[in-house]
């Protein structure tokens, strides 16, 4: 899973990244809206943890980059901000949780896996449902005539 880290506060984008790491996710650190911009042109990612106050941006205005661009993608916003106006403001722009400074990394990382499990129950559904549907169309059972149709065939 690869996860972009858009945080100004370079002690503290480091510290996320490598605690990240040690359980195993692929992570790229932006300090300003313009490089994470950058990022997200470039690359996939499963997970954007971003600041809402950045230096040349605001993260509300990240997270519409990020749904333009990957609509799956899930956005986490870490913020100083603890206000609910903030968060509501988050949410409504497609954040998927706000996690208010200053934040342990236990609670981060456990935030981190639970959004990356629903990605992947939803992605195991997804996957399912294009098999149901890629076998419905190779086997089709024709009520009306009381036959199996398999590849446009009809079986004996």
């Amino acid at each position: 899973m690869r996860i972009l880290i858009v945080e100004d506060e370079t002690t503290l984008g480091k510290t996320i990244a490598e605690g990240l790491q040690e359980f195993g996710y692929q992570t790229d650190n932006s300090e300003n809206f313009n490089d994470a911009e950058y990022f997200i042109g470039i690359r996939n990612y499963d997970l954007v943890l971003s600041d809402l106050m950045l230096p040349d941006g605001d993260g509300i205005d990240l997270i519409n980059v990020i749904k333009q661009k990957s609509p799956r993608t899930s956005v986490v916003i870490i913020s100083a901000k603890d206000d609910k106006e903030s968060e509501i403001k988050a949410f409504r722009a497609g954040a998927d949780d706000y996690l208010c400074k200053p934040f342990s990394m236990h609670e981060l990382t456990a935030r981190v896996e639970a959004i990356l499990r629903r990605l992947t129950h939803l992605s195991q559904l997804n996957d399912t449902k294009q098999t149901e549907n890629a076998v419905h169309d190779i086997v089709k059972l024709d009520q009306e005539r009381k036959i199996i149709i398999a590849r446009g065939v009809p079986v004996d």
